[in-house]
């Protein structure tokens, strides 16, 4: 009886060290800011949209702005309206580009 208890703390405590060394290692990829009817708002999503569309605003003002436009798109896929095909994008940048010239 003796000898199986070393056996299992032998065995055990490697186990233990590897399980705790993953843990040590671990990093925070992405932080969960929001999550607007089953839809996330990352950290990145917010960094990613200041950096394109907003330089000159702050974090919590784009943040506010991707919560609206999450809550804007659940309505409007509630009432039916569906986002515009590729095709209809690409003939309507066409169509913009031949009238800016």
């Amino acid at each position: 009886m003796h000898g199986i208890n070393r056996f299992g703390i032998l065995w055990i405590a490697p186990f233990l060290s590897f399980c705790l060394a993953g843990i040590a290692t671990a990093q925070l990829v992405d932080r969960i800011l929001a999550v607007v009817n089953g839809e996330i708002v990352t950290m990145s999503d917010v960094t990613e949209y200041q950096e394109l569309f907003m330089p000159e605003s702050d974090s919590q003002t784009v943040l506010e702005k991707l919560i609206d436009q999450k809550v804007l798109s659940s309505e409007a896929r509630k009432f039916g309206f569906a986002s515009p095909s590729e095709d209809s994008v690409d003939e309507s940048r066409r169509k913009l580009e031949e009238r800016l010239g």
